[in-house]
């Protein structure tokens, strides 16, 4: 995933199944400057991750 779908992703009103190393993601915030996202789990909002983009994947 690039960056700026990860933008449009985070400003969507609708739900967007978007993946982290098989686990289904939520996304916090977008850093489009150090092309990375804040992120959790769907079922586990308290444990937060910062990763790169290209680590995100999205299922259409």
């Amino acid at each position: 995933m690039d960056v700026e779908r990860a933008q449009e992703i985070f400003d969507s009103k609708a739900k967007i199944n978007v993946y982290l190393n098989g686990k289904e993601i939520w996304i916090d915030k977008v850093d489009p400057v150090k092309r990375s996202v804040n992120v959790h789990e769907i079922n586990n909002p308290n444990e937060q991750d910062t990763v790169t983009v290209d680590k995100l994947k999205e299922l259409q």
